[in-house]
C-alpha cells in the first residue's frame, strides 16, 4: 500500500489492472489473498515506467 501511494507522490495514476502496482477503482484491485498475510509484488506497467522516466530523468 506504501509502494501505490509513493506512486502517487511520484504523479503516477491509477489503471485498471488488478495485477499492478497503481490498479485502483473501479478495478476489483488487490485479491483477498493479499488479505491473507501472503505477501505479493504487484509490479508497475511499461507505461507507469515510461511516465516515471519522462517526469523524473
Amino acid at each position: 500500500m506504501i509502494a501505490h501511494e509513493l506512486g502517487h507522490v511520484l504523479g503516477l495514476e491509477h489503471n485498471g489492472d488488478a495485477t499492478t502496482l497503481m490498479c485502483g477503482r473501479p478495478a476489483s484491485c488487490r485479491p483477498v489473498d493479499f488479505a491473507s498475510g501472503n505477501a505479493r509484488f504487484f509490479p508497475l506497467t511499461a507505461e507507469d515506467e515510461r511516465r516515471l522516466t519522462r517526469r523524473w530523468p
